[in-house]
């Protein structure tokens, strides 16, 4: 398994990676100081209905806490039933635990 590597003055070095349930967003937190860390995703949040298509609130959710699997954080979300016919289908997706960026 890689290791996590930052570069020496990262401000970020410890991190909580958690999301939003209803608006379905993965954020990273700085674990010393509690700012986001500005080198995940788009200043430390990623927006998981990018390319989903029709997916507004609260049609599209995240379903848990991301879960670890080595250097990627895994995310699940659901779409609400009955809605509409053209929702998109739940997704599991990974993402690099530093830049945020989908694997």
């Amino acid at each position: 398994m890689p290791a996590v590597t930052l570069a020496a003055g990262d401000t970020c070095q410890r991190r909580i990676l958690t999301n939003t349930i209803i608006d379905a967003r993965p954020i990273a937190i700085n674990a010393d100081n509690g700012e986001f860390c500005a080198d995940f995703g788009n200043n430390g949040v990623v927006n998981l209905k990018e390319g989903l298509g029709e997916a507004q609130d609260p049609k599209y959710q995240l379903t848990s806490a991301p879960t670890l699997a080595g250097t990627t954080a895994v995310v699940g979300g659901r779409v609400a039933d009955n809605v509409q016919t053209d929702m998109p289908g739940g997704v599991l997706r990974g993402f690099d635990v530093i830049t945020g960026k989908q694997r």
